[in-house]
Protein backbone atom coordinates (compact mmCIF):
# COMPACT_ATOMS: atom_id res chain seq x y z
CA UNK A 1 0.00 0.00 0.00
CA UNK A 2 1.16 3.59 -0.46
CA UNK A 3 1.64 6.00 1.77
CA UNK A 4 -1.30 8.83 2.09
CA UNK A 5 1.08 11.84 0.57
CA UNK A 6 1.14 9.65 -2.48
CA UNK A 7 -1.96 9.74 -3.13
CA UNK A 8 -2.44 13.32 -2.73
CA UNK A 9 1.23 13.69 -5.22
CA UNK A 10 -1.06 11.60 -7.59
CA UNK A 11 -4.04 13.89 -7.93
CA UNK A 12 -2.03 17.12 -7.75
CA UNK A 13 -0.46 15.67 -11.04
CA UNK A 14 -3.59 14.19 -12.54
CA UNK A 15 -4.56 16.09 -15.93
CA UNK A 16 -8.23 16.31 -15.10
CA UNK A 17 -9.83 17.34 -12.06
CA UNK A 18 -13.65 17.23 -13.18
CA UNK A 19 -17.31 17.01 -11.47
CA UNK A 20 -19.48 14.36 -13.42
CA UNK A 21 -23.59 13.63 -13.39
CA UNK A 22 -23.71 9.52 -13.56
CA UNK A 23 -26.24 8.65 -16.40
CA UNK A 24 -26.48 4.95 -15.80
CA UNK A 25 -28.01 3.18 -13.88
CA UNK A 26 -27.49 2.76 -9.43
CA UNK A 27 -26.33 -0.99 -10.35
CA UNK A 28 -24.03 -0.47 -13.40
CA UNK A 29 -22.41 2.51 -10.55
CA UNK A 30 -22.17 -0.14 -8.19
CA UNK A 31 -20.47 -2.92 -10.66
CA UNK A 32 -18.14 0.33 -10.93
CA UNK A 33 -19.47 1.21 -14.41
CA UNK A 34 -19.15 5.31 -14.80
CA UNK A 35 -21.42 6.21 -18.01
CA UNK A 36 -21.37 10.30 -17.47
CA UNK A 37 -21.44 13.97 -18.75
CA UNK A 38 -19.02 16.47 -17.51
CA UNK A 39 -20.57 19.20 -15.76
CA UNK A 40 -16.98 21.35 -14.48
CA UNK A 41 -13.57 21.10 -15.25
CA UNK A 42 -11.56 22.50 -12.74
CA UNK A 43 -8.60 21.25 -14.50
CA UNK A 44 -8.02 19.82 -17.62
CA UNK A 45 -4.38 20.47 -18.96
CA UNK A 46 -4.70 18.54 -22.49
CA UNK A 47 -7.84 20.31 -23.16
CA UNK A 48 -9.72 16.77 -23.30
CA UNK A 49 -13.47 17.64 -21.69
CA UNK A 50 -15.56 20.46 -21.61
CA UNK A 51 -19.05 20.80 -19.79
CA UNK A 52 -21.94 18.56 -21.39
CA UNK A 53 -19.28 15.77 -22.80
CA UNK A 54 -20.18 12.19 -22.52
CA UNK A 55 -17.02 10.02 -20.99
CA UNK A 56 -17.13 6.61 -19.45
CA UNK A 57 -14.59 5.10 -17.16
CA UNK A 58 -13.61 2.09 -14.52
CA UNK A 59 -13.47 2.26 -10.84
CA UNK A 60 -12.32 -0.16 -9.00
CA UNK A 61 -14.81 -1.58 -6.52
CA UNK A 62 -14.25 -4.53 -3.87
CA UNK A 63 -16.10 -7.72 -5.17
CA UNK A 64 -19.31 -8.97 -2.93
CA UNK A 65 -17.38 -12.08 -2.68
CA UNK A 66 -15.98 -13.29 0.38
CA UNK A 67 -12.20 -13.83 0.47
CA UNK A 68 -8.92 -11.34 1.48
CA UNK A 69 -8.12 -8.61 -0.74
CA UNK A 70 -4.88 -8.46 -2.97
CA UNK A 71 -2.16 -6.25 -0.78
CA UNK A 72 -0.59 -3.70 -3.67
CA UNK A 73 -3.46 -3.46 -6.08
CA UNK A 74 -5.59 -0.51 -6.58
CA UNK A 75 -7.71 1.22 -3.44
CA UNK A 76 -11.29 -0.58 -4.00
CA UNK A 77 -13.96 1.15 -2.97
CA UNK A 78 -17.39 0.44 -1.62
CA UNK A 79 -20.13 0.07 -4.97
CA UNK A 80 -22.24 1.29 -2.50
CA UNK A 81 -20.86 4.12 -1.80
CA UNK A 82 -19.88 5.14 -5.23
CA UNK A 83 -23.73 4.54 -6.19
CA UNK A 84 -24.86 6.78 -3.46
CA UNK A 85 -24.95 9.69 -5.37
CA UNK A 86 -25.36 10.29 -9.17
CA UNK A 87 -22.64 13.40 -8.95
CA UNK A 88 -18.94 12.14 -8.77
CA UNK A 89 -15.62 14.26 -8.40
CA UNK A 90 -12.50 12.88 -9.11
CA UNK A 91 -9.09 12.92 -10.37
CA UNK A 92 -8.33 11.84 -14.15
CA UNK A 93 -5.73 11.31 -17.02
CA UNK A 94 -6.96 11.12 -20.44
CA UNK A 95 -4.65 8.02 -22.82
CA UNK A 96 -5.31 5.40 -25.27
CA UNK A 97 -8.41 7.24 -26.39
CA UNK A 98 -10.11 6.96 -22.89
CA UNK A 99 -10.55 8.68 -19.28
CA UNK A 100 -8.77 6.91 -16.49
CA UNK A 101 -9.10 7.92 -13.09
CA UNK A 102 -6.16 8.10 -10.85
CA UNK A 103 -5.61 5.85 -7.95
CA UNK A 104 -9.58 5.74 -7.11
CA UNK A 105 -9.18 9.31 -6.26
CA UNK A 106 -13.44 9.74 -6.60
CA UNK A 107 -15.64 11.00 -3.95
CA UNK A 108 -19.67 10.62 -4.28
CA UNK A 109 -20.78 14.23 -3.70
CA UNK A 110 -24.31 16.55 -2.86
CA UNK A 111 -24.62 18.55 -6.09
CA UNK A 112 -22.14 20.29 -8.45
CA UNK A 113 -20.10 23.51 -7.07
CA UNK A 114 -18.27 26.34 -8.73
CA UNK A 115 -15.50 25.12 -6.38
CA UNK A 116 -13.97 22.02 -5.69
CA UNK A 117 -15.54 19.69 -2.75
CA UNK A 118 -13.07 17.21 -3.06
CA UNK A 119 -10.08 19.78 -1.35
CA UNK A 120 -7.08 20.38 -2.55
CA UNK A 121 -5.35 20.00 0.63
CA UNK A 122 -6.32 16.41 1.47
CA UNK A 123 -3.64 14.15 2.55
CA UNK A 124 -5.81 11.12 3.03
CA UNK A 125 -6.10 7.84 0.42
CA UNK A 126 -9.32 8.78 -0.63
CA UNK A 127 -11.50 11.49 0.14
CA UNK A 128 -15.23 10.08 1.40
CA UNK A 129 -17.44 12.87 -0.03
CA UNK A 130 -20.02 15.36 1.34
CA UNK A 131 -23.74 12.95 1.18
Amino acid sequence: MMPPWAFKAARDQASMHLQVLALNSRAERQAGKIRARVVRAFRDQENNVYPGKMVEFDVPVIAPSPGLPEPGGPIELHGSNLAASRWLEGFFDHYEGKLHLVRSQIAPIRRPSWRPVYPPEFEGFVFPGNL
